[in-house]
């Protein structure tokens, strides 16, 4: 987990760095209250939540029609995607399945919920971190650049 966090965070700084450095740290630098809210509240209601639907509650139920764990994985990823869809960005979701690939192989080869919400939560904060959180509520919709909207 070590590992894909320095690679993955290390990547996406470098990605707000380089493409939209006035995002970076933006949410830490200018409310820092609310990104201290963010960092406690998030795992606990929003991280959590979901780890119980797309990886105990999927991975229990489904399992038996995917018998290729792969597929069973990569059909995970894309729901998990593709539930961030509300949030009417394509980096909402494009990350948010590429974190769900991570985190069901976590929980395929673990099969511990806790372990893949923790691994969950800390990607997430980072993102928050790093000034993507604007991407990942809808309070922000209207404020997307639109050749970045679906």
């Amino acid at each position: 987990m070590l590992i894909q966090f320095a690679f993955f965070g290390v990547g996406l700084f470098a990605i707000v760095y380089f493409f939209s450095p006035d995002l970076l740290f933006s949410l830490v630098k200018k409310k820092p209250l609310i990104w201290l809210l963010v960092m406690f509240l998030y795992p606990v209601f929003s991280v959590y939540p979901q780890e119980l639907i797309y990886r105990a509650y999927f991975f229990h139920r489904y399992r038996s029609l995917f018998p290729n764990k792969w597929r069973l994985i990569a059909v995970n990823a894309l729901l998990f995607g593709y539930t961030h869809i509300i949030f009417q960005n394509w980096i909402a979701v494009g990350l948010t399945a590429a974190g769900g690939i991570l985190f069901a192989v976590t929980y395929d080869r673990s099969k511990s919920t806790l372990l893949v919400s923790v691994m969950h939560s800390i990607f997430g904060c980072l993102i928050f971190t790093l000034g993507l959180g604007q991407f990942f509520y809808i309070g922000t919709v209207a404020s997307i650049p639109p050749h970045l909207k679906i």
